[in-house]
C-alpha cells in the first residue's frame, strides 16, 4: 500500500473511533437524566404503594381502589389549598407590582439626598449600557423560564410514571 492510503485509513479509523466515542458519551449524558427520572418514579411508586397497602389493610378495600382513593384525596386537598390560597397569592403579586416601583423611586430619592449618592448616580451607566444590560436580563429571564418548564415537565413525568408503576407493579 502506498503511504498516502495507509495514512488515510488510519485517519478514517481515528475519526470513526472519535465519532463513536462522542456519540456514546452523548447518549450516556442524556441517559443520566432518563435514569434519574426513572429512579424518582420508582421511589414515588414505592411511596404510593405503601400508602395504598396501608389503606387496603385499614379499610378492607382492593389495592387499586385504595390507590385511586389516595390519589383522589391528594388531588382534592391540593386543589382546595390552591383555591383557598390562590386569591391571596394573586393579591400579593398585584401588590408587589405596585409597591416595587414605588420602593425603587423612594430609594432613588433617598440616595439623591446624600452627596455620595449624587456622585454614585453621576457614575451610573449611560443609556447604551443600560439597554445592553436589559437585553442581557431578558436572555437570563428566558433561561429561567426554560429551566422552570423543564422542572415542571420532569415533575409531570415522575408523577405519571409513579402512578403507573404503583397501579401496575408487575
Amino acid at each position: 500500500m502506498p503511504p498516502d492510503t495507509t495514512f488515510r485509513n488510519r485517519a478514517s479509523f481515528v475519526l470513526f473511533v472519535a465519532t463513536v466515542l462522542g456519540l456514546a458519551l452523548t447518549i450516556l449524558w442524556i441517559g443520566r437524566v432518563i435514569f434519574l427520572l426513572h429512579f424518582a418514579s420508582v421511589v414515588g411508586a414505592v411511596f404510593l404503594t405503601a400508602i395504598a397497602d396501608w389503606l387496603h389493610e385499614r379499610l378492607k378495600i382492593r389495592e387499586g381502589l385504595a390507590l385511586a382513593l389516595f390519589l383522589l384525596v391528594a388531588v382534592a386537598t391540593l386543589g382546595l389549598g390552591i383555591w383557598i390560597q390562590g386569591a391571596n397569592a394573586v393579591e400579593q403579586f398585584a401588590l408587589l407590582e405596585v409597591e416595587l416601583p414605588n420602593a425603587a423611586h423612594h430609594l432613588l430619592a433617598q440616595i439623591q439626598t446624600h452627596q455620595w449618592g449624587q456622585w454614585l448616580l453621576q457614575q451610573s451607566p449611560d443609556s447604551e449600557q443600560v439597554s445592553s444590560g436589559f437585553s442581557f436580563a431578558l436572555t437570563r429571564i428566558g433561561g429561567i423560564v426554560l429551566s422552570s418548564a423543564t422542572v415542571v415537565a420532569g415533575l409531570v413525568i415522575v408523577l405519571s410514571l409513579s402512578i403507573y408503576f404503583a397501579a401496575e407493579p408487575g
